[in-house]
């Protein structure tokens, strides 16, 4: 519960617009809201564990350019209670606000050194300081600023989908994030803040199903085999990548049954994933190894599935990041 001696306490972050009028349209609205709203939830949760229990609040606007003012509410560190907050008294919980890493994200996004917030400082002047941060600093160099191991794409996506919605609004001139009327972001600025989506290629998963041939790939063409787990009775539809069987079984030396009866096979299968824009998705799924079908046996089963020695986590954006 959020009380209204916290919301008083609480960084106080204006989304501060330049119009010429009072007003934005109610989705326009909703875009930069629920931007900020993403940009304090992945913050949370790469930089500090989702240790932080915090929430954005917003109060009413006040009169002249469009100016909505939002809080971050801290109401609690972990199982430590509203008071003192600062990083020094959540060093010990949280590790990685230990690490150099996390110190050069700091001050790369906010100017500052982390000593700045190692004092008496509250953890939310902090949140703040990396959010309006990550809204004022341009896209290229923020790729220089965060490290590989730091992944904000989600929060840099959301920051993106602001500035698009401001790009569409040809009467917004001026971004800020305080209550002067001195706005650190122009529009000529708005496009070095978006960026297209962000991908990132990451370690398949592998699972072994005991299936019953739906639908077969009976001819030499590269098309997704249909097949129904047993057990969870879920569809699967894959391209199958074990050459051996692929070959041997179009060349007729593994026929399936002619009785009205089901074809088994037992069967690796792999889902080749990415993350995009920090969610991960699913791009392709193979069968990556026929162990059984019906009463022939290939290849013994192995009692733990590991993924081959070249599967590595890549990072496309690391040439960026390191660039300089």
């Amino acid at each position: 519960m959020i009380t209204a001696e916290l919301a008083e306490k609480s960084a106080r972050l204006p989304i501060h617009i330049q119009v010429p009028t009072h007003f934005l349209l109610a989705k326009e609205q909703v875009v930069a809201v629920n931007s900020l709203i993403v940009c304090l939830e992945e913050v949370n949760k790469r930089l500090f564990e989702n240790r932080i229990h915090c929430e954005l609040i917003v109060l009413p606007d006040e009169e002249g350019t469009h100016k909505t003012v939002t809080k971050i509410v801290v109401k609690g560190v972990g199982y430590i209670t509203a008071g003192a907050l600062t990083l020094s008294a959540i060093g010990g919980m949280i590790s990685f606000t230990e690490t150099d890493s996390f110190k050069g994200f700091v001050h790369g996004v906010t100017g500052k050194e982390i000593k700045h917030y190692e004092t008496s400082k509250e953890i939310g002047e902090l949140l703040h300081d990396i959010i309006v941060g990550l809204y004022t600093t341009e896209n290229e160099q923020l790729e220089e600023s965060i490290p590989p191991e730091i992944n904000l794409d989600k929060a840099i996506k959301a920051k993106s989908d602001f500035y698009e919605m401001c790009l569409d609004n040809p009467q917004i001139a001026a971004v800020g994030f305080d209550d002067s009327e001195n706005f650190p972001v122009q529009r000529g600025q708005f496009p070095y803040h978006t960026s297209k989506d962000r991908s990132r290629k990451l370690q398949s998963e592998f699972k072994l199903f005991d299936t019953i041939i739906v639908s077969p790939v009976t001819i030499d063409k590269d098309a997704k085999w249909e097949l129904q787990d047993v057990h969870s009775k879920i569809s699967i539809k894959a391209y199958l990548r074990d050459e051996d069987f692929r070959n041997e079984f179009l060349s007729g030396d593994h026929p399936l049954k002619t009785l009205n009866t089901d074809d088994r096979m037992k069967v690796l299968i792999e889902y080749e994933r990415e993350e995009k824009n920090g969610e991960i998705k699913y791009k392709n799924t193979y069968i990556k190894k026929v162990y059984e079908l019906n009463d022939e046996v290939f290849a013994e089963i192995p009692d733990i599935i590991q993924p081959p020695d070249d599967s590595k986590d890549e990072r496309p954006m690391d040439s960026l990041w390191f660039a300089g």
